[in-house]
C-alpha cells in the first residue's frame, strides 16, 4: 500500500501509530468478586463481526491466564484457523466495562480520532487476513500472527469525519448484503429439506404411486421376484463351479504348478434382520418387499492375510486398486490409484472388480459410505472396503446405490454400529442389511425420477453457492473501495489525516510511561 493509492488528505501509517496493541490493564483497583464479561474464542463468529459477551465470570477467576479488553476494542484472532476464518469483532458493552477472553486474541485499541469500526473492517478484510496468514509463525496447526506483524502493518488513515462516513456506508451496504446472504442460506436449507422429502417419497413408494397404478397389472409379485433372484443366483453359482472345474483340470495338466484353484462357495445366507433393523423398517406398497443384501448379492472383502501376503503396490502395475477413499458421501471418487500387477493377484479372483459392483466402506471415518464401481475399467478391491456384487437382474444397481446412500439406507447399514472412535461393520452385517425392493421396472422408474429431481436440486444448489461466492466477492470489493477512498466522496472541509496523526503523536508523547501492572 502506497501514498499514491489513497486520496491526498489520507496517510499511510503503521497500525501501531493509530492503535494500542495488546494494552495492559491496571488490576489493583478491581475487586476480586467483580463480575466481568468472558469471551472464549467460540463466542466470536467467523466473518460476521458478531460477538457474544453474555457469559460472565468473577474477576478472581480470570485475572490470570486470560486476555483483558475494554468496550470499543477490536479483538483479532491470532491463531490458525480462527484468523483465516475471520474471527474479529468490535467489543460491545461489557459487564462493569471489563472483558476477559482467550489468550489467542490480539487486542487493538483505537486511539483518539480513529473509529474502531475503521480498524475492524481493515483487519477483517480478506486482503489483510491473507497477508497475515503468509507472515504467521509457529508449528503446523499452531501458527500465530505475531504482535510485531500487527504493529508494523501498513494501513490507510482517512480524516476522522470521513472514517465515520465510510464505516456507516460499509455497514449500510453490508446490511443489505447480509439480507441477501441470509435469503440464500434459507433457500439452501429449504433445498436440503426438499431433497430429503424427494428421497423419502421415493423409498416409501409415493414418488411412483401414479406410475404403479398404471403398471400394476404387468408387475411381478414379490414372490415371483424372490423366486427369480434365487434362480439367477443358483445359475451364477453353477457357472462358477463349471469354470472352477476347467481351471482345476488345467492346473492338473500343468503338473499342479502354482496355487490350486479354490472351489467356489456360493453366497453366504444372511442372518435375520436385527431388532435394530426391524425397528427402522417401514410399511411398503404391497408389490414391494424387504430383502437383505445377502439375498441378492455376493459380499466379500480382501482378507488381511491376502493383503499382507500377495498385494504389493507397483507404480507400473496394470490394475488400479480401489480403497475406502474412493467411496465418498456422494458416491464414487476417482483418485490417484495405487496399482498392482494383475499377474501377482490373479488367484484372488473374488477381489477383481469389473464395473457395477457396490462398494461399502466398513471401517473408519467413512464407514457406511457406498459407491458403484465405474464401468469400462477393471479394478482390484483393496483394504478397508467391502464389495457387494449383485447376482440377479431383479435388482437395479443404481437403485441400490441411491437407497443405501440415502439417510434411511445408511441408517440401515449402520443400525448395529456402536458409538466408538473407530466404527466398523462386518461382511455379515452388510449381508444382513435390509433393502426395500420394488419390482425392477419400478426401481428403474424411481432411478429416472430421482436423477431428474436431484439434478434439478443440484443445479439450484450450485446457483445458490455461486450467489454466496459473489456476495463474498462483493463484500471484499466494498472494503477495497472503502480503504482506497472510493466508497464515499471526500469533503474538502474535513480535517486532513496529517493533522489527526500529529494530535495522536502529541497525546502519546504526553502520556506518562505505564508501569507494569500487578496481577
Amino acid at each position: 500500500m502506497s501514498a499514491d493509492s489513497v486520496p491526498n488528505t489520507w496517510r499511510i501509517v503503521d497500525l501501531q501509530d493509530i492503535a494500542e496493541i495488546n494494552p495492559s490493564l491496571g488490576k489493583r483497583e478491581i475487586a476480586e468478586d467483580t463480575d466481568v464479561s468472558f469471551v472464549p474464542m467460540q463466542a466470536v463468529e467467523a466473518e460476521t463481526g458478531r460477538i457474544d459477551v453474555s457469559r460472565t465470570r468473577k474477576f478472581s477467576e480470570v485475572k490470570k491466564g486470560y486476555t483483558s479488553f475494554a468496550e470499543g476494542d477490536v479483538l483479532f484472532a491470532k491463531i490458525t484457523p480462527c484468523m483465516e476464518n475471520g474471527k474479529m469483532a468490535v467489543v460491545p458493552s461489557l459487564q462493569n466495562g471489563l472483558g476477559f477472553g482467550s489468550t489467542e486474541f490480539h487486542v487493538l485499541r483505537a486511539r483518539g480520532g480513529i473509529d474502531p469500526g475503521w480498524l475492524y473492517y481493515f483487519v477483517s478484510s480478506l486482503h489483510y487476513r491473507n497477508e497475515a496468514q503468509h507472515k504467521m509463525t509457529g508449528a503446523v496447526g499452531q501458527k500465530r500472527v505475531t504482535t510485531a506483524f500487527v504493529e508494523q502493518s501498513k494501513m490507510p488513515v482517512a480524516p476522522s469525519s470521513e472514517q465515520k462516513r465510510i464505516v456507516e456506508k460499509i455497514e449500510e451496504l453490508f446490511s443489505e448484503l447480509d439480507k441477501g446472504i441470509e435469503s440464500l442460506k434459507v433457500a439452501r436449507e429449504q433445498l436440503k429439506a426438499y431433497r430429503q422429502a424427494v428421497l423419502k417419497q421415493a423409498f416409501e413408494g409415493k414418488l411412483t404411486e401414479d406410475w404403479r397404478k398404471r403398471s400394476n397389472s404387468t408387475l411381478s409379485s414379490p414372490e415371483a421376484v424372490s423366486a427369480k433372484i434365487r434362480q439367477h443366483r443358483q445359475a451364477v453359482f453353477q457357472n462358477q463351479v463349471e469354470e472352477w472345474k476347467r481351471e482345476l483340470a488345467l492346473w492338473e495338466r500343468n503338473g499342479e504348478a502354482g496355487k490350486r484353484p479354490s472351489k467356489p462357495r456360493g453366497g453366504d445366507s444372511p442372518d435375520r434382520p436385527s431388532p435394530e433393523h426391524v425397528q427402522k423398517m417401514w410399511k411398503a406398497p404391497t408389490s414391494w418387499q424387504w430383502l437383505q443384501i445377502g439375498d441378492f448379492a455376493f459380499v466379500t472383502k480382501l482378507a488381511g492375510f491376502e493383503y499382507t501376503d500377495y498385494v504389493k503396490y507397483d507404480d507400473a502395475g496394470d490394475l488400479p486398486v480401489i480403497k475406502a477413499e474412493n467411496a465418498g458421501i456422494l458416491g464414487f471418487k476417482p483418485t490417484n490409484y495405487s496399482r498392482v500387477q494383475s499377474s501377482a493377484v490373479a488367484h484372488l479372483k473374488r477381489s477383481y472388480l469389473n464395473g457395477g459392483e457396490l462398494l461399502i466402506v466398513f471401517v473408519g471415518a467413512g464407514t457406511g459410505n457406498v459407491a458403484t464401481v465405474p464401468h469400462g475399467e477393471k479394478f482390484f478391491l483393496g483394504p478397508n472396503i467391502g464389495m457387494a456384487r449383485v447376482e440377479t437382474d431383479q435388482i437395479d444397481t443404481e437403485y441400490l446405490e441411491l437407497f443405501l446412500r440415502s439417510p434411511w439406507g445408511k441408517d440401515m447399514i449402520l443400525a448395529t454400529v456402536k458409538a466408538v472412535a473407530q466404527p466398523s461393520i462386518s461382511m455379515g452385517t452388510i449381508r444382513q442389511t435390509p433393502v426395500i425392493v420394488p419390482p425392477v421396472e419400478e426401481q428403474k422408474e424411481i432411478v429416472r425420477l430421482l436423477k431428474e429431481n436431484l439434478s434439478a436440486i443440484e443445479r439450484m444448489d450450485d446457483e445458490i453457492e455461486d450467489g454466496l461466492k459473489k456476495s463474498e466477492s462483493l463484500r471484499q470489493s466494498i472494503l477495497k473501495k472503502a480503504f482506497s477512498g472510493q466508497l464515499v466522496p471526500q469533503d474538502p472541509n474535513d480535517e486532513p489525516a496529517s493533522v489527526l496523526l500529529e494530535r495522536i503523536r502529541a497525546e502519546k508523547a504526553a502520556q506518562p510511561k505505564k508501569k507494569r501492572s500487578a496481577a
